[in-house]
């Protein structure tokens, strides 16, 4: 489908002007210049996509035992409890676990032979999770925008990093408050 819209670009008729094409123009523009190279582009951005869900799983393991060390100093959880908490040597592969299982899904492999455009999709939501659990809203908004131009369904992703952003920078959230769902329901 790219292929057409290009070769439509290529001799001067909009590729919009019927109802066949529905691809984005930066997409198209971008692939302009990297036809020649369209294979080796989408392998490219599924080792980058996966290289960044592994640097989010591990900021996030991060993080989150670093929380969870803090709540066992304030004594916040029950004695009998502390057998369920997480351990950093449990969670060594965790990262790794989940690049491979992105790199090896089917849908992955299918959609980098086919030469989908989701696969940059994937790519610029794996960068803007990577951005959010970083506590980088301005990245973060970036490439949500960036992902939302594609398609518009990550746009739900906003109110989950929002929330997370807002805990990130100490900020409590009280699900109990109206302030809340009014904020988060806008």
């Amino acid at each position: 489908m790219m292929v057409e819209g290009m070769a439509l670009l290529d001799l001067g008729v909009s590729p919009y002007s019927g109802d066949v094409f529905h691809e984005t123009p930066l997409i198209v523009y971008l692939f302009h210049f990297l036809v020649d190279y369209a294979e080796i582009v989408f392998m490219i951005t599924d080792a980058l996509t996966a290289v960044t869900l592994y640097l989010a799983v591990q900021e996030y393991n991060k993080l989150m035992f670093k929380k969870q060390k803090l709540l066992l100093e304030l004594k916040k959880y029950p004695q009998e409890g502390h057998e369920l908490l997480r351990v950093p040597t449990e969670m060594y592969y965790v990262p790794l676990k989940v690049s491979l299982f992105y790199l090896l899904n089917p849908y992955t492999v299918l959609s980098c032979v086919a030469k989908s455009t989701c696969v940059i999709n994937n790519a610029v939501i794996a960068l803007f999770i990577l951005a959010t659990v970083k506590g980088s809203p301005l990245l973060s908004a970036v490439f949500l925008s960036l992902a939302t131009y594609q398609s518009l369904y990550p746009v739900t992703l906003l109110p989950p990093a929002l929330l997370y952003l807002l805990q990130k920078e100490f900020v409590p959230v009280k699900m109990k408050s109206t302030g809340f769902w009014l904020f988060s329901s806008f």
